[in-house]
Order: structure tokens, then C-alpha cells, then sequence
């Protein structure tokens, strides 16, 4: 399997998931009025996990998910699996596009679709529901638009048919890095796909910069 989690996850109806929310909010502001808001995620994740398990829900701390594509893995912890709902603690000035698309890719890990970021930093507890209508077999629909590709060089080829395969295992919508960095496995690792490139502009040299290409002498 591509996507390997710890065990079976059942996902939760929007009704159900909002339920358990009500019951997981109210201890999420229980334990910020006990401890307040200067300790590091892993209390807050520590005293909210004892306090849901004393509430009689079932929850998981750093559940973790597998995603794999031939040789390569790379593993997703979630903060806190609370009734097979994905939570994710963070303890921030506020909440930003970075974590809610973390917990995006949670949720497509875990072929749910609804979760929820708490965070125990600001006076107040903010939180922000993250929630998707994607199902996994929409997420397995793609086509690849390739009017302006250049596939001439063999690595071009490769790299089509790597870009391929990995969305036909792994599924589309997962952040963009994720995609990245298996692909730069598959390519042989940094070495073999980050080169110094210059930069000309209307045929100015601006300098040299490291990118991501397929070979050294793109321009």
C-alpha cells in the first residue's frame, strides 16, 4: 500500500465529527485556563490527550502515517488521532496557511475529512476547523498538461513517468513539497538535481543561483 497507517482509520460524519468536537473544545479550554499559555505543544498536547482519555474518547498521540512510493518513505505524525478525528496542537503567535495545509495533508493521508487546529499560544484559545469535500477517488483523477513540455532529454522522459506513477499511488492535492522531495529521492537525491544555475535576464547576468533541474546546463 502507498499510504500505510499505523491501523484502519473510520472516518467520522460531519455531524459526528462536530459532536466530538463540542466535547474536545471545551477540554482544550479547560487545559489552557489550567496551564495557561507559555508552555511548549508537547504539554499542552500531554495534558489535553489525559484529559479526552479521562472523558472516556479514544486517542493516539503522534499516530503515524507512512507514505511510500517504491524505495522511498516519508512519515506524517499527527499531533493527537481523538476518536479517528486528526487534531493538531500548535502553540503560535496565530494560525497561518502552513498549518492548515499540514493538516490537509492529514486528512488526505488519512482519507478523512474533517479536522482541527488548536492553538494554546494567544491569550485566548484560537482554533479553525480544516475540513475537505475531497474523497479519495477524487484526489485519484488527474491529467497532465503538457502542451509546453519539453521531453527530449531522457530525464524529462523520467521524470513524466516518475510524476506519473507517484499520482497514481499517492493521489493529487498533497502539498506540493511532498510530491518534491519523493521525486528528488527517485532522482538520486540533492546531488543529482540541485545545480548552480546563472541568471540572465534580456541578457544581463544577475548571478547564480542553486535550483532544482534536471540537468546543469539549463538556462
Amino acid at each position: 500500500m502507498p499510504i500505510i497507517p499505523s491501523h484502519p482509520i473510520n472516518a467520522l460524519s460531519e455531524q459526528e465529527f462536530h459532536q466530538l468536537d463540542y466535547k474536545v473544545m471545551a477540554l482544550a479550554f479547560e487545559t489552557h485556563n489550567g496551564l495557561g499559555r507559555l508552555y511548549d505543544e508537547q504539554i499542552y498536547k500531554n495534558k489535553l490527550k489525559q484529559k479526552c482519555l479521562n472523558h472516556g474518547l479514544n486517542v493516539e498521540s503522534e499516530l503515524e502515517i507512512k507514505l511510500t512510493h517504491k524505495n522511498y518513505v516519508k512519515s506524517l505524525f499527527i499531533d493527537l488521532l481523538i476518536e479517528n478525528c486528526v487534531y493538531e496542537l500548535k502553540t503560535i503567535q496565530c494560525i497561518h496557511e502552513p498549518q492548515r495545509i499540514q493538516t490537509l495533508n492529514y486528512l488526505f493521508a488519512t482519507n478523512t475529512r474533517h479536522g482541527k487546529i488548536i492553538n494554546f499560544r494567544p491569550p485566548s484559545v484560537e482554533h479553525e476547523f480544516v475540513s475537505t469535500t475531497l474523497s479519495k477517488e477524487n484526489r485519484m483523477h488527474f491529467t497532465l498538461q503538457l502542451s509546453a513540455w519539453d521531453a527530449r532529454s531522457q530525464r524529462a522522459e523520467t521524470l513524466q513517468r516518475y510524476i506519473c506513477e507517484l499520482l497514481k499511488e499517492w493521489g493529487t492535492y498533497f502539498d506540493t513539497q511532498l510530491y518534491e522531495e519523493a521525486l528528488i529521492h527517485l532522482f538520486g537525491g540533492m546531488d543529482s538535481v540541485v545545480h548552480p544555475i546563472e541568471i540572465k535576464i534580456e541578457n544581463q547576468f544577475l548571478g547564480i543561483q542553486k535550483l532544482n533541474t534536471l540537468s546543469s546546463h539549463s538556462s
